[in-house]
């Protein structure tokens, strides 16, 4: 069976998350690359899991889509309503076709950065355990957080009901505020620490999830991840 062909202008406004004008904007000037060669016509036929690069960076492998959002209040990771409106409400129109989900959960309250993907078997491999995937959070408490408070939480405190937190980082930015980074995700993980020393958490914002950060991503929106950002998630780059 012959294989199905897309225009090209489509297929790069479908992988990029953007209007098919700025897409056809960006073939013209020679910025798109299929397959390693440089294409300047919108109308071109690919195929569907053509190769795309543009200014040189490869956009998506084997026809995968990786992107991470800088999620906002309110919304929640479940394709179903689960107290919220989903994140998959935020996702370009060009991609909505597309089964992404969410790589690990954030909660409705809980801000920052968010990878989605439609890559079953990388998002497998990022939640399992013996990765140890470094996310960090920025929290906002509701009292001072006291030195003895950071050792306790620093040698992995005990949750309750048997649940015992690995060891992480913590760092105090100001006396109501401090980074956590973790290696693991249990089920509010963050706010259940925090709660376990005495402490409410006011606001928390996950600012990285391995390589991942949030730095310039308006609230709301998303970007494809690079080929850098890939390789480094897939274990193909230190």
């Amino acid at each position: 069976m012959a294989a199905l062909l897309y225009r090209l202008d489509k297929l790069t406004a479908d992988v990029l998350g953007c209007p098919r004008k700025e897409a056809v904007q960006l073939i013209r000037q020679g910025r798109i690359a299929v397959d390693g060669s440089v294409c300047t016509v919108p109308e071109t036929r690919v195929k569907e899991k053509s190769l795309l690069a543009k200014d040189g960076r490869p956009l998506r492998e084997g026809g995968a889509v990786y992107l991470l959002m800088n999620k906002p209040l309110g919304f929640v990771c479940s394709a179903e309503d689960d107290g919220g409106q989903s994140v998959l409400a935020l996702v370009p129109e060009q991609l909505s076709s597309k089964k992404l989900f969410s790589v690990g959960r954030l909660d409705k309250n809980t801000t920052g950065a968010l990878m989605l993907t439609d890559d079953g078997d990388l998002a497998h491999r990022l939640l399992a355990p013996s990765r140890h995937v470094p996310k960090m959070y920025r929290a906002v408490l509701d009292g001072e957080l006291s030195a003895a408070a950071i050792r306790r939480l620093e040698a992995g405190i005990g949750l309750g009901n048997g649940e015992q937190c690995l060891p992480c980082r913590v760092e105090r930015l100001q006396d109501r505020m401090a980074l956590v980074t973790l290696e693991e995700g249990k089920y509010h993980q963050v706010r259940r620490m925090f709660a376990a020393v005495g402490l409410f958490v006011e606001q928390l914002e996950r600012i990285s999830f391995g390589p991942l950060n949030t730095e310039g991503l308006e609230l709301g929106k998303t970007r494809p991840l690079t080929a850098e950002e890939i390789a480094l998630l897939k274990g193909e780059k230190e």
